[in-house]
């Protein structure tokens, strides 16, 4: 996990602005898309989660974890 986090920053400090911009709206526009994802599924479902549905609960705030920390990565 290090040597990857080290990487990445090493990355993230040869990109301009620009492209920080991009990555940026990108990692915005797909969390926005599973949180939206995800209140839809509780709306529809609530109370009443199936073991499935969790599954894609917990598969989508996952990656909405990961999406944050590229986010906080890119202005370190």
């Amino acid at each position: 996990m290090v040597v990857i986090q080290t990487v990445t920053v090493k990355i993230v400090k040869q990109m301009t602005d620009e492209q920080k911009a991009i990555v940026y709206d990108e990692c915005l526009r797909e969390s926005d898309r599973l949180q939206r994802a995800n209140s839809k599924i509780k709306s529809e479902h609530a109370g009443n989660i199936t073991p499935e549905l969790q599954k894609i609960l917990d598969k989508n705030n996952k990656r909405i974890s990961e999406l944050v920390t590229k986010l906080e990565s890119l202005f370190q």
